[in-house]
């Protein structure tokens, strides 16, 4: 969808991006959908051992709808995510239109595919680098809206954790 409302502004690089994420999608949601048969696979041994995570994968494919869901609740926080980057952008002085912003956001999003470091450290504000070349953005601007958004999620995760862990130890254990 990104690319598809960016078509004048990507030009005669959207075609490529298009068919990248195209792919991207299909691959997935067969891999999503196969997992089940993957697991299946495995050699007798190794297949006890992964009984419980074959049971899910079966649980998975048989749930109604949830393939769609999860897929809704991700373009939520993608949206969310992108939201940050959009509010960042503008604070720092630069009007981008809702199209423009998403692009940013799913170019951004684009570096959770490829996991060279330990939380993408790196990688993602090099996709926001990227996003922001193609949008004209000055670089100084970019590189500052990804520092800032990196530190942003790091220091909310370490300020969020202490209540998450002591709300987790105080509820009972229910699964089998």
């Amino acid at each position: 969808v990104a690319v598809a409302v960016n078509i004048q502004l990507l030009g005669p690089r959207s075609p490529e991006l298009g068919i990248i994420y195209a792919l991207v999608l299909v691959f997935s949601l067969l891999i999503a959908r196969g997992a089940p048969s993957f697991v299946d696979l495995f050699p007798a041994g190794i297949v006890q051992r992964l009984e419980r995570v074959a049971d899910s994968f079966h649980k998975f494919a048989q749930t109604p709808n949830l393939i769609a869901t999860v897929v809704a609740c991700h373009t939520g926080a993608i949206l969310l995510r992108g939201g940050r980057l959009w509010l960042l952008v503008a604070a720092a002085g630069i009007c981008l239109d809702w199209r423009e912003a998403l692009l940013l956001a799913i170019v951004a999003e684009s570096s959770l595919l490829i996991q060279l470091t330990p939380g993408g450290l790196g990688i993602r504000e090099g996709a926001v680098l990227v996003a922001a070349t193609l949008l004209d953005i000055p670089i100084e601007v970019a590189a500052s809206v990804a520092v800032f958004d990196r530190l942003l999620v790091v220091s909310l995760t370490a300020l969020l954790t202490p209540p998450a862990i002591v709300f987790l130890r105080r509820r009972p254990v229910s699964h089998p």
